[in-house]
């Protein structure tokens, strides 16, 4: 029985959280009182990430259904953090890197949680609770980062090289090549450096590709690339296509060369006349027009090991130059020698002449004299 003026406090149980209900209440006589509309502790809408994540920062926004404390942590990709209806009350319970105090949430307004100290190219889960004990659903993302490393796209040329590479989330990458030294460069620097390639808006976990020209040959390089949100990745070496020559022996109709690839691929040499000056793609293609003697076959030569590449059929005594190219387009040379000289054989001597006859004896003249006496 209620008292006339005198508050009544009446308390229901057995509610669903997160529901929005209808109250009416009713006097003995008949009467019915208006409406109330009333929601019990719950989200109105479910996290949700507020901006981009960079390299070690996140943002999660959230909207309460009705007024109260509310507080929001990060935990590792799949874990289900320890008690978390209370995690709330406890600055940086459970959360992973520095998560925000609990703090009000207006019904029906945005209420935004900031971490900070997360770590790069990383996957995490986050929940937040309200001060009523109800638990969000889970919100994954990943931080600002990369799925591998840049992968190698195609196989270096003398002067180019391409690379491919996935982003975590859908932001800008750039990517840059630089002679390998033992320094990394600031993310910073790849992004805002001068040159090709431009950066170009990623799409979350689509591979992109960056082609770079205007290389040294035999060269070794190093390719880094960095995102919007500040993360570096791990660097890919490769090296440019290229040859170094050696002068070997010389006859009188050859010549050796030795030649040593910076990477393992197809080589051609060729010989020519010392004026003649021919391209990688001509070396490649053989003697035809510009080349002398007889070529030696292209051969796959091993990053490293010296081979040897001998000319035939060249004249002696004679100037000439060595071309050494790489299917790649490298171009090595001119090497110069000159074929050695070859004495000329000497003429055979005569054949020895016969004997001479044998002279007349003295008996034969006695002989006639006798006859004349007679």
């Amino acid at each position: 029985e209620i008292v006339a003026g005198a508050p009544l406090d009446i308390t229901f149980s057995g509610l669903a959280a997160n529901t929005e209900y209808d109250l009416y209440c009713a006097t003995a006589g008949g009467v019915l009182t208006r409406k109330f509309d009333f929601a019990t502790s719950g989200f109105l809408r479910q996290p949700a990430a507020h901006g981009t994540a960079t390299g070690d920062k996140f943002a999660v926004s959230v909207i309460t259904r009705i007024d109260e404390h509310t507080r929001c942590i990060v935990s590792a990709a799949g874990s289900v953090p320890a008690d978390f209806s209370a995690a709330w009350e406890v600055a940086g319970a459970v959360s992973e890197g520095a998560a925000p105090a609990g703090s009000a949430a207006k019904a029906g307004e945005p209420h935004i949680a900031s971490f900070t100290g997360l770590q790069p190219n990383t996957e995490y889960d986050v929940y937040c609770a309200t001060a009523g004990g109800v638990i969000s659903n889970r919100l994954s993302f990943s931080t600002s980062g990369f799925w591998t490393r840049p992968i190698q796209a195609s196989a270096p040329t003398a002067t180019s090289f391409a690379v491919r590479i996935a982003p975590r989330l859908s932001e800008r990458v750039r990517c840059a090549a630089a002679v390998k030294s033992e320094a990394a460069p600031a993310a910073s620097a790849v992004l805002d450096g001068a040159g090709a390639p431009a950066a170009q808006p990623g799409t979350a976990s689509k591979d992109l590709n960056f082609t770079f020209a205007k290389l040294t040959s035999a060269t070794t390089y190093q390719v880094y690339c960095a995102t919007a949100g500040g993360v570096l990745s791990e660097p890919l070496e490769f090296t440019t296509s290229g040859v170094s020559m050696e002068a070997g022996e010389s006859s009188g109709s050859g010549h050796t060369v030795i030649v040593t690839s910076k990477v393992s691929e197809v080589v051609r040499c060729i010989a020519t006349r010392p004026t003649v000056k021919p391209s990688a793609y001509q070396v490649m293609q053989g003697i035809g027009a510009v080349g002398v003697g007889a070529e030696p076959a292209a051969v796959e030569v091993a990053h490293g090991v010296p081979t040897n590449f001998i000319f035939g059929g060249l004249d002696s005594n004679s100037a000439y130059a060595a071309f050494c190219a790489t299917v790649g387009g490298a171009l090595a040379g001119p090497a110069e020698f000159k074929t050695a000289v070859v004495e000329a054989a000497a003429a055979p001597s005569p054949p020895p002449l016969p004997p001479a006859p044998p002279l007349p004896t003295g008996g034969a003249k006695k002989k006639r004299r006798k006859k004349k006496d007679a």
